[in-house]
């Protein structure tokens, strides 16, 4: 499993996804080491086809790449 969200957490506050990605990995939560941070939209459609071609060689299914904007 994969952490890429988080409930109600009181007392931790975070202005970007990437902020709270960060602390689940620091909490100790598994994050997928695929997300990429930061890219523009040229660097996006390269990781789009690249992460076509990784598809098949991933050890779990998945069924599509979600962007998030912060």
């Amino acid at each position: 499993m994969f952490a890429y969200g988080t409930g109600l957490v009181q007392g931790v506050e975070f202005s970007f996804q990437g902020e709270m990605l960060d602390a689940l990995k620091k909490f100790g939560f598994i994050v997928n080491n695929l997300i990429q941070k930061s890219i523009s939209i040229d660097e996006l459609l390269l990781f789009y086809k690249k992460l076509e071609e990784l598809r098949k060689e991933l050890e779990y299914e998945i069924d599509g790449m979600v962007i998030k904007v912060d």
